[in-house]
């Protein structure tokens, strides 16, 4: 048995390698095809700005602007104070903290009331002689 396993281990070691070396000559191959479509995405957004438009229409189809935002905080004591201040709530995600609930659920043996907590056992696979 301990062979056996010794053997499979040394076989999930080679596919996760072959996936990593495959994943990566997939980025690689992708690269140029990438690169040339954000330079057409650049020609695009040029042509609508020359036009003073957010879209154009042509007959292989149409391209158009779109806003994508995001915004990460650069100060969380500043933000808290801002917002528990100002009571602006709706400036704030909520979701609980995993590391706390599960703390919380080891105490105690229970997650907080209105929290769904669950835990996922998985097996992962360390090369003899290397950390990951």
């Amino acid at each position: 048995m301990a062979e056996d396993l010794e053997k499979r281990t040394q076989q999930y070691i080679v596919l996760r390698d072959k996936i990593k070396s495959i994943e990566e000559q997939h980025k690689l191959a992708l690269k140029p095809f990438k690169e040339a479509q954000e330079r057409l995405e650049n020609l695009f957004f040029a042509a609508l700005n020359d036009a003073n438009v957010d879209s154009m229409k042509t007959a292989a189809g149409t391209f158009y602007k779109s806003v994508q935002s995001s915004a990460s905080i650069a100060d969380s004591a500043e933000f808290q104070r801002f917002v528990i201040g100002s009571q602006a709530w709706e400036l704030l995600d909520w979701r609980a903290n995993k590391t706390a609930v599960a703390a919380l659920v080891d105490s105690s043996g229970a997650a907080p009331p209105g929290v769904n907590f669950n835990t996922h056992i998985k097996v992962n696979v360390r090369r003899a002689g290397a950390s990951e």
